[in-house]
């Protein structure tokens, strides 16, 4: 094979490669557009958002921390 044949060969599989990684991800993305719990929990975060409800690290991590234990509460009962 041609030096030449082998560069337009390792292009060819360049495009290839390239291309089915695009095929995977739009695959991807066309999974979580209709995974209802994660559209469900991007609204709330927006919702949040817009009603001024961002926490900080630590805030985020007490939230947590509560809603763990109010859990266990209700699965002890």
């Amino acid at each position: 094979m041609t030096e030449y044949r082998k560069k337009d060969a390792k292009k060819v599989l360049d495009f290839l490669e390239k291309l089915g990684s695009r095929i995977e991800n739009q695959a991807f993305a066309s999974d979580l557009s209709e995974d209802k719990a994660l559209i469900d929990q991007i609204s709330a975060s927006r919702k949040d958002r817009e009603s001024g409800r961002i926490y900080n690290k630590e805030e985020g991590l007490e939230y947590l921390r509560e809603k763990v234990e109010e859990f266990e509460r209700k699965q002890n009962l």
